[in-house]
């Protein structure tokens, strides 16, 4: 494991993070619309 492909391992967890902070709040509002609509 090369220290380049270590750091881009220890940088994706925050990029991770960061997704979710984005597409989860939109997609648990639709599921609960659903859950609201049913």
């Amino acid at each position: 494991m090369t220290k380049n492909s270590f750091s881009m391992y220890k940088c994706k967890p925050l990029f991770f993070s960061l997704l979710s902070i984005l597409f989860v709040p939109p997609f648990f509002i639709q599921i609960l619309y659903i859950k609201n609509q049913v």
